[in-house]
């Protein structure tokens, strides 16, 4: 049986990704939304994609439920 890769993806890609700026990222790791790992001493973090895809799921599900409210 083949173990499953853990696949990490950077800030700056998730910001790309999901088209907001760097700073929102890290403000969503900041209150725990996201946990990313150092990876060097100049600060470079890594979010594994698993909780990326969960988070952009919850973020659509926010959109699809703001939107049956509005008039």
């Amino acid at each position: 049986m083949m173990a499953k890769m853990t696949v990490w993806v950077s800030i700056a890609e998730i910001a790309v990704q999901l088209g907001v700026d760097k700073r929102t990222v890290r403000k969503w790791a900041a209150s725990g939304h996201l946990h990313p790992i150092r990876t060097s001493t100049r600060g470079k973090q890594l979010v594994r994609r698993e909780e990326v895809d969960r988070l952009t799921e919850s973020l659509r599900d926010d959109t699809r439920s703001a939107d049956r409210y509005i008039p």
